[in-house]
C-alpha cells in the first residue's frame, strides 16, 4: 500500500452518557437504614446534613435535604421529620423521611420532652404517627410500647 493513499486518523474518545439515578441507595456500611414505609432511620442523635448525604451512593448534586416544613438545608444537625430527596432535572424522583431514634418531637435532640411525648402516646393523650412514632419505637417492633418508653428513658439518664 502506498503512503499516498493513507491518512492519519486521530481518535477522540467519547464519554459514555451519564445516566441519572432513579432511586436512593445506601452506601454499604451506612449508619442508617431504609425502611419499606419510606423512612431513613438513623440510630444516633446529632446526625448532620453531611452524615445524611454521605450515607447515599448518589452524587451530592442529586441530593437535597429539607426540613419538615420544606426549607432546604445544606449544613447542621438534622431532626426527625426532615426529608432526603433525590432530585433529577428539578424533579423529586425518590425521597425518604428522616427518623432519628429517640427524637420523638423533631427538634434534633433526645431530651425529657421526647420521653413525655412517648408517655403521652402510651397514655392515649394523643397519638404519635409517621416518622415521630417511628422515632419513639426504639426497639423497632412496629409499635410504641412501654419497653420503648424505658429504652428512650435510658438514652437521657
Amino acid at each position: 500500500c502506498s503512503a499516498t493513499y493513507l491518512t492519519e486518523c486521530v481518535y477522540t474518545p467519547v464519554a459514555p452518557p451519564v445516566t441519572a439515578p432513579t432511586e436512593l441507595t445506601l452506601v454499604t456500611g451506612s449508619a442508617g437504614s431504609l425502611t419499606t414505609d419510606g423512612f431513613f432511620k438513623d440510630n444516633h442523635c446529632g446526625t448532620t446534613y453531611d452524615d445524611i448525604v454521605s450515607s447515599f451512593n448518589e452524587e451530592n448534586k442529586y441530593l437535597t435535604v429539607t426540613t419538615a416544613s420544606g426549607t432546604k438545608i445544606t449544613s447542621g444537625t438534622v431532626a426527625t421529620g426532615y426529608i432526603v430527596n433525590l432530585v433529577v432535572d428539578s424533579k423529586v424522583v425518590d425521597s425518604y423521611v428522616i427518623v432519628i431514634t429517640g427524637d420523638v418531637n423533631g427538634d434534633g435532640l433526645v431530651t425529657s420532652t421526647d420521653i413525655m411525648s412517648a408517655s403521652g402516646h402510651l397514655a392515649a393523650s394523643y397519638t404519635l404517627s409517621g416518622a415521630y412514632a417511628c422515632a419513639a419505637d426504639k426497639n423497632g417492633s412496629g409499635a410504641v410500647d412501654s419497653s420503648d418508653y424505658l429504652a428512650l428513658k435510658e438514652l437521657i439518664d
